[in-house]
């Protein structure tokens, strides 16, 4: 097991970051499924990715950057009344830290 420093941040600051992720998560799902375009066009994706911190703003919802050291490597969000919550690292032995 590597032992590497870790943080989880408020991603509100950090759209950029939190947006990049998103995109990258959002193509590989897209590159298994290209209908689940459809889905993301219904929850109006494209608003979401302009503006991530405004849709997971407190007090209904949240949302975070996971980095190790001071690289961007995942995100967690939620929102309360949907029962949903997410999490993505872009690399998957990420949770192995």
């Amino acid at each position: 097991m590597m032992n590497m420093e870790w943080s989880i941040l408020p991603g509100y600051a950090r759209e950029e970051e939190i947006r990049e992720l998103f995109t990258e998560y959002t193509n590989m799902v897209l590159a298994g499924d290209p209908a689940f375009a459809g889905y993301l066009a219904r929850q109006h994706y494209e608003d979401e990715l302009a503006h991530p911190a405004r849709k997971y703003a407190p007090p209904h919802g949240r949302l975070y950057l996971v980095c190790t050291g001071s690289t961007p490597v995942g995100w967690w969000w939620c929102r309360y009344g949907s029962i949903a919550c997410a999490d993505y690292a872009h690399d998957q032995d990420f949770a192995h830290y």
